[in-house]
C-alpha cells in the first residue's frame, strides 16, 4: 500500500488537562500537521478541543461518551445518538482508521463499526494499567480490534486481568513529548523569581495533580527528613487539583507540612500553563505516586529537559527511568527510602547531571513527538495493509 493521506477519526471522551486526554490531543494535532484528514470527537470542556479547533483541525462535541451506566431512557436515548454520530462520522468522511482512547468510546465505536457497510481498521489505546475483567463482552470486544496500543509495557503484558490471550495483537508505543518545547535550553529564572527561589537553593519539584493516587502525602513526609540534613531546600508543588480530593484530603497534606515544620518550604502553585518553565527551574524532579502511572507524561516532561528524577516503582515509571543511570527508583508508600535517594543527588551534584543528561540522550532516543507518531502512523498503514490481504 502506497502512504495514502488517511481519513482518520479519533473519539476521546477524556476531559482533564494531563495524561491521556493530553497524549490523544497531540497525536491528532501531528497527524493533522502531517497532512492527513483527522476528525476529532472530544468534549468541549477538554483540552483536546481548546487545542485542536485552535489550529483548524474539525471537532465534534455532539458525542457525551458517559462512562456511567444509568438504567434509564435519557441514558439510552444519548447512547444511541452517540453511536449514530459516530457511524454517521465513519460513512461520510470515508474513514480509514477508528481510533479510539478510552472504555467508553471503545464501544461507541465498536457498535458504530459494526453497523456500518466499508469498515475501518479499529485502534483502541489503552493508556492505564489496571488490568481489563475478561468477560466475554470484554473478549469479543479486544477480538473485534485490529490493534490495541500500549502506551507501556507493563499494559501490554497484562491487559487482561486473566491470561490467554493474543498479545501479538498489542503494540507497545510509549507516548511523545513536543522536544520544542520541553528541552534543557528553556528558562527557568521566571519562576524563581516568580517564587522568591534564590540561586543557591536546591529547589525540587513535584509535577502531578492533587489526588491521593499520586501521594503526595509521602512525598511531603520525605522533604521533612530532607530538610533536617539538606537546609538550603525547597519545594515545588504543580497540578491542578482534581475533583475527587477533597477539603480533607488537602486539610491532611496542610497538617503534615505543619506537624513536619517545612511551611517556609513548601510551594503549591496550582494548574499552571508553563510546566516547562517550572522544570527549568527545578533541580532534582521526584514523583511519589503510589498506582496507576500508564504513561506519566510529568515524568516523561521532566527527562525532556535533562532532570535528574527520584521516583516510585510504580507502572511505567521503572521503563522510563534507568535505576542509577538517570534517576533513583523506590518503593512506594516508603518517605525514608525515598528522602535517602533525593539527599544522594543533594549531596552528589555532579551526578545528578550526569543523570540528567542520561535521561535527556533517551529520551531522544525514545520518548519524542516525532517517534510517537511514527510508529503510530506505522501500525495504522500496517493494519490497512493486513485488511487488503
Amino acid at each position: 500500500m502506497n502512504k495514502k493521506r488517511l481519513n482518520i477519526l479519533q473519539v476521546v471522551g477524556i476531559t482533564h488537562r494531563g495524561g491521556s486526554g493530553a497524549s490523544a490531543a497531540f497525536l491528532s494535532k501531528k497527524l493533522y500537521e502531517r497532512g492527513h484528514n483527522v476528525i476529532c470527537v472530544c468534549n468541549r470542556n477538554s483540552f483536546g478541543f481548546e487545542l485542536l479547533t485552535s489550529i483548524g483541525v474539525p471537532t465534534v462535541t455532539s458525542v457525551v461518551m458517559s462512562n456511567k451506566f444509568k438504567p434509564n431512557i435519557k441514558f439510552f436515548k444519548q447512547y444511541i445518538n452517540d453511536v449514530l454520530t459516530i457511524k454517521d462520522l465513519i460513512e461520510k468522511n470515508d474513514i480509514d482508521i477508528l481510533h479510539t482512547h478510552c472504555s467508553p468510546e471503545y464501544w461507541i465505536g465498536a457498535l458504530a463499526r459494526a453497523l456500518v457497510r466499508k469498515k475501518p481498521a479499529f485502534i483502541r489505546t489503552r493508556h492505564i494499567p489496571v488490568p481489563v475483567k475478561k468477560n466475554l463482552l470484554n473478549t469479543y470486544l479486544f477480538n473485534s480490534t485490529d490493534r490495541v496500543i500500549a502506551v507501556s509495557s507493563i499494559i501490554r503484558e497484562n491487559y487482561f486481568d486473566k491470561n490467554g490471550y493474543d498479545k501479538k495483537k498489542i503494540e507497545t508505543i510509549y507516548d511523545g513529548v513536543d522536544c520544542k518545547r520541553f528541552h534543557p535550553q528553556v528558562d527557568g529564572k521566571v519562576v524563581r523569581k516568580e517564587f522568591n527561589i534564590k540561586d543557591d537553593e536546591i529547589l525540587i519539584g513535584n509535577i502531578a495533580r492533587l489526588d491521593t493516587i499520586k501521594g503526595h502525602n509521602f512525598f511531603l513526609q520525605s522533604i521533612g527528613e530532607v530538610v533536617r540534613e539538606a537546609h538550603n531546600v525547597k519545594v515545588i508543588i504543580a497540578g491542578w487539583r482534581d475533583k475527587k480530593f477533597k477539603d480533607e484530603d488537602m486539610d491532611k497534606l496542610k497538617r503534615i507540612i505543619m506537624d513536619m515544620g517545612i511551611e517556609d518550604k513548601i510551594i503549591f502553585t496550582g494548574f499552571k500553563d508553563n510546566i516547562e518553565n517550572i522544570l527549568a527551574a527545578i533541580d532534582i524532579f521526584v514523583l511519589s505516586s503510589v498506582g496507576s502511572e500508564g504513561s506519566s507524561r510529568a515524568t516523561l516532561e521532566a527527562i525532556a529537559m535533562a532532570k535528574p528524577c527520584v521516583a516510585t516503582k510504580v507502572g511505567i515509571l521503572p521503563e522510563l527511568i534507568e535505576e542509577g543511570k538517570s534517576g533513583f527508583l523506590v518503593p512506594s508508600r516508603e518517605p525514608h527510602l525515598m528522602a535517602e535517594a533525593i539527599l544522594k543527588l543533594i549531596r552528589n551534584p555532579d551526578r545528578a547531571r550526569e543523570f540528567g543528561n542520561c535521561a535527556y540522550k533517551r529520551f531522544l532516543e525514545n520518548f519524542t513527538n516525532e517517534i510517537m507518531v511514527e510508529k503510530t502512523l506505522m501500525l495504522y498503514y500496517k493494519v490497512l495493509r493486513e485488511k487488503e490481504t
